[in-house]
């Protein structure tokens, strides 16, 4: 009786919670990974998301928060009309879990996810079948958002769950309007903070080359999955995938807000939807540290210029028409945020010697910026263990301008931008 009546409270509890979550915003995290992201939304620029590919993803280790072992990532399975990620199907004990995203915490550069629970509890709990996946999200990891369901599209409910597993849609053939095989996808990028499917890498090399394969990251909702049909159907054509391909050894920054806009902009002729991925709305305000507000300039403004410390997370090479290769970097600060950094271009970096590492230490003074809809750190002055170089003057004017016309062979002279 004991038993029954605890596994009755529970059973309430966890509806109550479906309750109560329902009136959050679709993405909201849960109880066990609620401080970690809040402490990832304290940022005073746009928060960057975690992006992981789905070859990595599928199959990767997952622990507790004390480094215990709990399983792996057997798939993904998405919701109906597959937008967005349902959960995680996790592997543990020769049992599955279905486990929202938002559970679990990537530490940044970690090649494991950390669940917030200890096998004893997995062992404890019940899962589900091989052979019955189910629909939505367990409430056993947390509450489940209700409306990540509500707005599937009825007639697509009943999708048989095969049809949404990740894992299905890797090497469909992706095809044009005019029915013309065109590539294969090859990756699938995911947006773990916000449970969202964000690109389709599609692979242009046929026959396939998996070392130096020629890809190009296609927005997903720009893509129209048909699983049992084995393939894909892109309003694109080959050439508009050529312009932007990279190599398999080069991948670009997935994470950068820059190469988003660019990309969807892309393919949908040039204007980007309030909604898409990447995109922030402009606004005349962000909060800053201690209940504060630190406002955005449109250009770069002397009377806003602060300090930040931390450590780079990535790097990104931009193409600027009129910078030439700009260095653009991800730094995750001390207190645990995400900063898009815009430096300058590359060739003024490397004669200071000055080009960052990822993983290394920087404290870089600036202010926020809006350009195209997106907030930004304009760098004006980089401090790379005890080396300052200026990379722009008092009132945010490119110090690397003036240096040009230097010429070559004097200090600080550096190479035209291409």
């Amino acid at each position: 009786m004991k038993k029954l009546a605890s596994v009755g409270i529970v059973t309430l509890f966890a509806f109550l919670a479906i309750a109560a979550y329902a009136t959050q915003p679709l993405g909201t995290p849960t109880m066990e990974s609620q401080q970690y992201h809040q402490r990832m939304d304290k940022s005073t620029s746009a928060v960057f998301p975690e992006i992981l590919r789905s070859r990595n993803l599928i199959g990767m280790r997952v622990e507790n928060p004390n480094n215990e072992h709990l399983g792996t990532i057997k798939d993904v399975v998405l919701t109906a009309d597959k937008k967005h990620v349902s959960y995680l199907a996790l592997k543990a004990d020769r049992k599955l879990f279905a486990v929202p995203c938002a559970a679990f915490q990537h530490p940044a550069g970690s090649k494991v996810l950390i669940l917030n629970k200890d096998l004893e509890t997995l062992r404890a709990s019940q899962g589900f079948d091989k052979k019955n996946w189910p629909y939505m999200a367990s409430v056993e990891f947390g509450p489940v958002s209700e409306q990540l369901y509500a707005a599937q599209p009825t007639e697509l409910l009943a999708t048989p769950i095969a049809d949404r597993r990740l894992s299905k849609m890797i090497d469909l053939n992706v095809r044009d309007s005019q029915n013309h095989k065109i590539g294969q996808i090859r990756d699938v990028a995911i947006d773990l903070r916000k449970g969202s499917v964000v690109y389709g890498i599609v692979d242009l090399s046929m026959p396939v080359h998996l070392t130096r394969a020629r890809l190009a990251a296609v927005p997903w909702t720009n893509l129209t999955i048909d699983t049992p049909g084995k393939v894909a159907h892109l309003p694109a054509g080959r050439s508009t995938l050529e312009a932007i391909a990279f190599r398999s050894n080069d991948y670009p920054n997935l994470a950068d807000a820059s190469f988003a806009r660019r990309t969807y902009e892309r393919f949908n002729r040039g204007v980007p939807p309030a909604d898409i991925y990447g995109y922030t709305a402009p606004g005349p305000a962000r909060p800053g540290p201690a209940g504060t507000e630190q406002r955005v300039s449109a250009t770069f403004d002397p009377a806003r210029i602060t300090t930040i410390t931390g450590k780079v997370q990535s790097l990104a090479i931009v193409r600027e028409a009129d910078k030439g290769k700009e260095v653009q970097l991800t730094l995750r600060t001390d207190d645990g945020r995400l900063l898009s950094v815009e430096l300058a271009p590359r060739s003024f970096l490397r004669k200071q010697a000055m080009l960052p590492v990822q993983g290394e230490p920087l404290e870089i003074k600036g202010c926020l910026v809006e350009r195209n809809g997106q907030t930004l750190f304009l760098a004006s002055q980089i401090d790379r263990h005890g080396k300052v170089l200026l990379i722009r003057d008092a009132q945010g004017l490119p110090r690397w301008h003036s240096m040009m016309h230097k010429g070559k062979g004097t200090q600080g002279s550096m190479e035209p931008v291409q």
